[in-house]
């Protein structure tokens, strides 16, 4: 049961979930909002875990059940574990400023940016008996 969306799970008060609270009771997406809200602006939405990914590829056209016909249900899933941490480049110089008068002094600058971390992100499928197949 629930009051509003915040109530429900897995995802909680991720702004990238699409469940609503709906007579109580937590609902995917049951107005249709967020799989519109989500593809427009350019995100994958997947409805099996009622999630709006930002910055991933595209689901997988492929079924994500490596057996079929046996009695566990799978699902994709984004996996994106084991990020190495953004590095910072300093750039940061020094830079002559001088007056009129002639006089001159070199100022340092700080400056610089940060590259991301490398991140091993794939879509994986995910099975109600726990497992997690990974496709390389």
């Amino acid at each position: 049961s629930c009051v509003e969306w915040t109530d429900c799970g897995p995802w909680y008060v991720n702004e990238n979930s699409g469940f609503d609270c709906v007579s109580g009771q937590c609902a995917c997406d049951a107005t249709g909002q967020w799989v519109t809200a989500c593809t427009d602006g350019g995100a994958v939405w997947n409805a099996d875990t009622c999630f709006c990914y930002w910055g991933t590829s595209a689901l997988p056209s492929t079924s994500p059940d490596p057996e079929p016909d046996d009695e566990v249900y799978c699902w994709w899933d984004w996996w994106g574990r084991d990020c190495e941490p953004d590095e910072w480049v300093d750039t940061s110089y020094y830079e002559k400023v001088c007056y009129s008068d002639g006089t001159c002094y070199w100022d340092y600058v700080d400056d610089g940016y940060y590259t991301d971390g490398d991140c091993e992100e794939q879509w994986v499928s995910r099975c109600s008996d726990g497992s997690v197949w990974r496709y390389f």
